[in-house]
């Protein structure tokens, strides 16, 4: 969430969604009586001299008094109703009713000195760390991935076979060149993207041929390499394994989310009194007063908005009583703790 305008003695806040766990918690910060503000199109009837109605969609800037909200776990869309109390035009819709759509990328206004502390801190806490997208790239001697990494998640940008017989007498590597030519092409439309760094991991042997093939054919690209970390195997499995071990590092939120939840599994086996798994076993130890460590992943959050449970965690968080890491769908980080009911708290000192 980035903070585009302040004005904290209206308490009024202009904000830009970056990330669908933005639309969670604006979902939970705006309250009925809050006045929300945005750019959206309405239908506007106009009725003719003749005694006909015509009506035409027009764009304007409304703000409405919220009255209820809700959230769509499917399309990651954040819906406020209200009266309308404010239109940039001269047109009769003040006092009707209307609905404001939030998803990524929406920028819009609240107007509540109420809540304007809490969606500071969100928007500035959100915003704290850098955003290093990497495109890291994994090989072997038979294939070959290459994935843009993001504090979104984890995309898959191409895999394919590489190295088919790589391994000849003396050691020389022979790779696709085919293969090769398309990873770069993808690494250049990355860099176009605003990606400035590339990660090479894999086999020793694969990995420093794969990064002399990129300065062949583009010797600017081959600048961008960062990093090279070894692995015992290449492609996604690769991927995996440079993740699990932290040899990606931990900037970006997916690579953190990895490690985090690799520690937490490490606890969970040689220490599993100190961890509870599930919203019940959560939520009961928050009410102990356990100062938890907790891993919740995006999508529980999403399908469970309204219980009160959730929220009571969610609360103890805001009030820095627990730490809370939110996992972003898609990722194998996520599916490990949705294997284990999708919320897990543990004690990580005592």
């Amino acid at each position: 969430m980035r903070i585009l305008g302040l004005d904290k003695k209206r308490g009024w806040i202009r904000l830009a969604v970056t990330t669908t766990i933005d639309l969670l918690n604006i979902y939970r910060q705006i309250r009925p009586g809050d006045v929300v503000y945005q750019e959206t199109t309405r239908e506007v009837k106009k009725e003719r001299a003749s005694g006909g109605i015509d009506s035409e969609r027009r764009s304007l800037k409304l703000g409405i008094e919220v009255e209820n909200k809700s959230a769509d776990p499917l399309t990651r869309r954040v819906s406020l109703r209200g009266r309308i109390v404010y239109v940039d035009q001269e047109i009769d819709v003040l006092k009707k009713y209307h609905t404001l759509h939030l998803e990524r990328g929406s920028v819009f206004e609240v107007e509540s000195r109420e809540r304007l502390p809490y969606l500071l801190r969100i928007a500035e806490s959100s915003g704290s760390g850098v955003e290093r997208d990497v495109a890291a790239i994994s090989v072997d001697d038979e294939n070959i991935a290459l994935v843009h990494i993001s504090n979104e998640g984890v995309r898959i940008v191409k895999t394919a076979e590489w190295g088919r017989g790589a391994k000849l007498p003396g050691y020389v590597v022979r790779g696709d060149s085919k293969a090769v030519d398309e990873v770069v092409e993808e690494l250049k439309r990355l860099f176009e993207a605003g990606v400035k760094r590339i990660v090479v991991v894999g086999t020793s042997l694969h990995a420093d041929e794969f990064v002399k093939e990129v300065k062949r054919r583009d010797a600017g690209l081959a600048t961008l390499i960062r990093k090279r970390a070894a692995t015992n195997i290449g492609g996604l499995e690769g991927l995996r394994e440079a993740l699990r071990r932290g040899a990606l590092g931990e900037d970006l939120k997916p690579l953190a989310d990895a490690l985090a939840v690799e520690r937490l599994i490490e606890l969970a086996t040689k220490r599993p009194e100190k961890v509870y798994m599930g919203l019940e076993e959560v939520y009961a130890a928050c009410r102990a007063g356990q100062r938890l460590e907790v891993l919740v992943t995006e999508d529980f959050i999403w399908r469970n908005l309204d219980s009160e449970e959730l929220n009571s965690i969610l609360d103890a968080y805001e009030k820095g009583a627990i730490g809370l890491r939110i996992l972003l769908p898609g990722t194998e980080a996520a599916e490990k703790v949705e294997a284990l009911g999708s919320i897990v708290g543990f004690r990580s000192a005592e």
